[in-house]
């Protein structure tokens, strides 16, 4: 028989797009705690952005425009280890909006990975064998500004428990599945015992072996990561993976590392990291991350080429530059710290592996 989870469940609760931008009132969390009073003193000003880090306002000046299409919203957590006064600072160029967003391309799209075809009425992405897909909530604690489903409709997927409940036990049919990835957003961005709710009833699946969180919570806000958190990891039945999104050694601190500390307790920790033009396309930023990764016992998972994603087009780089960085890697790091180079293209049902030429670019000269 399936444990149930034990943590007490708070009362109806929905997750919907208008939860992009966190409402102030505590509506994700019915008792709000330190980390949801840490989401009401973000940044969400570009100019209160620039004033605090000692930018020249003039270089992120007149970016309304751009803000009104994908808000700015940082943690002062994640702010804090921007380095002040560097408008190049890798940090300060994922979050700080650029009038490039407002440039239009023949190559990108506003769902570059097809999601619509594979995603149901309830926020369920059934696009790979053996695993669904769960879109819990459009809220994240930080606004990427390459992320791929900045143009996601969120609003026509709301979530609540009895949906929950329902979509699970559509689910639970399938004989072949295995794992349930939960994304969003940020599902951490659900508070604990919506949580709670939530893990109960995947228990009706019984194939059920893992359950996956992909989540940026433990390195931009790690306050989030709390007691009853990690009891209701600790309690689930299934093996839990929690998947961070890291993208820059920079981005890691104490707090980072004692966040991930007790994460692994509990929990199987992975990365997953894009590669961005001008935040980390070097092999010196790759390999630094590693290391970093793993002293944070935080095992580097995969390394994405940016989806083609429309606003985000300036951050993607030719794939051919990405191999060559790949095998630099690949000379300077042992196996383990080595993530899988890949992309995302709707016409395959797996990530491409990103490999080409690499034994020629690797092998030895004589």
């Amino acid at each position: 028989m399936s444990k149930a989870v034990q943590i007490p469940v708070a009362g109806s609760m929905e997750a919907s797009g208008e939860a992009r931008i966190i409402t102030r009132n505590g509506s994700l969390g019915d008792a709000p705690g330190r980390w949801q009073d840490s989401l009401k003193d973000m940044f969400t000003s570009y100019r209160e952005l620039a004033a605090f880090l000692d930018l020249p306002i003039a270089a992120f000046d007149d970016l309304d425009a751009v803000t009104r299409q994908f808000p700015l919203r940082a943690t002062r957590a994640f702010v804090s280890r921007i380095r002040r006064g560097d408008p190049d600072d890798p940090l300060l160029r994922q979050i700080m909006p650029d009038a490039k967003e407002l440039q239009t391309s023949a190559a990108t799209t506003t769902d570059p990975l097809a999601e619509k075809a594979f995603t149901t009425q309830a926020g369920v992405v059934r696009k790979y064998r053996h695993r669904a897909l769960f879109i819990l909530t459009g809220a994240c604690a930080i606004h990427c500004r390459y992320c791929f489903r900045r143009h996601f409709p969120y609003e026509q997927h709301r979530q609540s428990r009895q949906l929950w409940d329902d979509t699970v036990a559509e689910l639970a049919i399938d004989p072949e599945l295995q794992e349930i990835i939960l994304s969003g957003g940020d599902p951490l961005m659900l508070d604990d015992h919506a949580l709670a709710s939530l893990f109960s009833s995947l228990q009706q699946i019984p194939g059920l072996q893992r359950i996956r969180l992909h989540t940026r919570m433990p390195s931009v806000l790690p306050g989030r990561i709390t007691s009853p958190l990690i009891e209701l990891l600790r309690s689930c039945r299934q093996k839990v993976i929690v998947v961070n999104h890291i993208n820059h050694a920079h981005e890691i601190d104490e707090s980072v590392v004692q966040a991930n500390r007790q994460l692994r307790e509990v929990c199987t920790l992975l990365n997953q990291t894009v590669l961005l033009k001008g935040v980390n396309d070097s092999a010196r930023a790759q390999i630094e991350l590693s290391h970093a990764l793993f002293d944070a016992g935080i095992l580097p998972y995969y390394l994405h080429l940016p989806d083609a994603v429309d606003a985000a087009g300036h951050f993607m780089m030719a794939a051919s530059t990405a191999s060559e960085l790949y095998a630099e890697m690949l000379t300077a790091l042992p196996g383990y710290l080595v993530p899988r180079l890949v992309y995302e293209d709707p016409g395959y049902l797996s990530k491409v592996p990103l490999q080409p030429a690499l034994e020629s670019l690797t092998r030895k000269t004589l």
